[in-house]
């Protein structure tokens, strides 16, 4: 029997249906996630074998958690189910899920017997030393980085508790840039004061979140306690042979001296590096980000264009190649959180041997299709005007020049009204020029 898998919203349905069986069987009060696992597996899984074929139970919560029907949260992974769900559950019920996650958080920063503690990643330190290495550690570097990007960045460019954290390049919102010259070597000063009236905060450690070759900073400089009104010197380098913009966070660790949780004050390190070429050649316009292009595709009606004249005098015929599509479990790979992506993967990181030599290699090609799929959409123009060439129009494609993309004659395109999605154009390129592509399309 072939394999199924669930769509996203045959999963939402089966989430759904889950969590009103846990209420009708009276379970509603069981919050652990194992537990609910295991009442899915034995229980319901049994009597909706057709509907939960495909749908494994950490599929099902990660379903439920992108549409904000359940969160994960506590130190033992206790299933909250928020307000939205108070039609299958008592108020009673979920304000008690509420007081259980906040006790569990709060009762793990009170905890006796070590004078360090690391709220953001609920890591505790016996000593100065582990606490510091902590601090410049993978998993922390990690949840901070996650933390001050999505997260926390007004609250932790904020001056707190007394500390204030500023530089002659400050420019405000918590960026410290400024522009060198290549080659150059710039040293500088991050002064860190004690603002505070009575509080003697100790100065634990400073990171940087991102690796920059080009940016030294003393690490030397640690474990200083800073007594009320005192000032603290921090020195960073910057020499670099690149032309680029160095950025990375910087992360500055403090704790008062009569308290064990420490907190941290974030800084934006931004560098541009430029030459006297560069500032003879400035952009014209603003650098913008690319937007991030949808790979769905719009079904209608396609009206084809003018090909250009063949100039092929051959006689031989070229066959037709089978569809190699690509299959599902490649082109959906990553978008749920189950076992059978868990195996796809294993599957790759497998070492390349005899008798999976032609699985391999095929999904291997199927991947570089997929990439493919995505790169060429970075292409895409919205809102582009086209000039009446005779009877072909005119496109200006920026980058055409420089082979990005590359376009050849015989090539084509799709276009589209923006308020039109149901029909589509089909263009052929009849000349490649320097900027521009001559395209023909229906006479439409």
């Amino acid at each position: 029997m072939p394999r199924t898998k669930k769509t996203h919203a045959q999963v939402f349905a089966v989430g759904k249906d889950f969590l009103k069986f846990l209420e009708e069987s009276g379970k509603h009060d069981v919050t652990s996630k194992s537990e609910m696992a295991e009442i899915y597996r034995n229980e319901y899984r049994p009597l909706h074998s057709v509907a939960t074929r495909g749908c494994s139970f950490s599929r099902i919560i990660y379903t439920l958690r992108m549409k904000d029907k359940v969160k994960v949260t506590g130190l033992n992974n206790q299933v909250v189910i928020p307000n939205f769900a108070q039609s299958q559950f008592s108020a009673e019920h979920l304000r008690c899920l509420n007081v259980l996650a906040e006790a569990t958080r709060s009762a793990s920063t009170h905890t006796s017997g070590h004078p360090y503690f690391c709220a953001d990643c609920n890591v505790k330190g016996t000593s100065k030393a582990t606490f510091t290495e902590h601090l410049r550690g993978k998993k922390h570097l990690e949840q901070m980085t996650y933390k001050c990007m999505k997260m926390q960045r007004p609250e932790l460019i904020e001056s707190r508790k007394g500390i204030t954290v500023y530089c002659e390049h400050y420019d405000g919102d918590g960026v410290i840039g400024f522009s060198m010259e290549r080659s150059c070597k710039i040293d500088f000063n991050i002064t860190v004061q004690n603002n505070s009236v009575s509080d003697e905060i100790q100065f634990l450690a400073w990171v940087m979140l991102k690796r920059q070759p080009g940016i030294t900073i003393n690490q030397s400089v640690q474990d200083e306690l800073l007594m009320p009104g005192m000032k603290l010197n921090l020195k960073v380098s910057v020499k670099t042979d690149s032309l680029t913009v160095l950025q990375s966070p910087l992360l500055l660790a403090f704790k008062l001296a009569k308290e064990t949780q420490a907190f941290q004050i974030l800084r934006f390190l931004k560098i541009e590096v430029v030459s006297e070429i560069a500032k003879d050649l400035p952009p014209t316009i603003p650098y913008e980000r690319p937007k991030r292009k949808t790979m769905r595709e719009l079904w209608g009606e396609i009206v084809e264009g003018e090909r250009p004249p063949s100039s092929n005098k051959s006689k031989l015929v070229m066959g037709e190649l089978k569809p190699y599509n690509i299959p599902s479990r490649i082109r959906f790979m990553g978008r749920y959180d189950d076992s059978e992506d868990d195996k796809e993967r294993n599957a790759f990181e497998m070492p390349l041997t005899w008798d999976n030599y032609v699985d391999k290699l095929s999904d291997l090609l199927h991947i570089e299709e997929k990439q493919m799929e995505v790169d060429i959409r970075r292409y895409d123009l919205a809102g582009a005007c086209m000039k009446r060439d005779g009877k072909f129009l005119r496109l200006k494609v920026l980058g055409l020049a420089e082979n990005r993309p590359s376009v050849l004659k015989g090539d084509h395109l799709f276009a589209r009204y923006p308020h039109d999605r149901v029909k589509k154009y089909t263009g052929y390129v009849h000349r490649v020029e320097l900027e521009e592509l001559v395209l023909g399309f229906d006479k439409e």
